[in-house]
């Protein structure tokens, strides 16, 4: 599984899942219509693009597809950053 990510937060690699039809029901929305920008002070952003995540190979995309209103959400309960303080505190540990 690809995990690894820079030191801003942000995936090494994006890169779509290649073996979809296998995949489709591990894939989740990390950022729905949105995106969080250094500039724009790290506040969500509406966009046309959602970031996906495939969790059974970390694949890890950003599309406008119409099939993204298909795929559940990956957190559903916190709408914040993917970027923030979670990965704040995992660099500092």
């Amino acid at each position: 599984m690809n995990d690894k990510r820079d030191k801003h937060g942000f995936p090494v690699h994006r890169i779509a899942c290649a073996r979809a039809n296998l995949h489709r029901r591990h894939w989740v929305v990390e950022v729905r219509r949105a995106n969080y920008s250094a500039f724009n002070g790290g506040r969500r952003t509406p966009s046309a693009y959602s970031q996906l995540h495939c969790t059974a190979c970390g694949a890890v995309w950003r599309t406008k597809a119409a099939y993204v209103d298909q795929v559940p959400d990956a957190d559903q309960e916190k709408n914040v950053s993917p970027y923030g303080l979670d990965t704040l505190r995992m660099s500092l540990d």
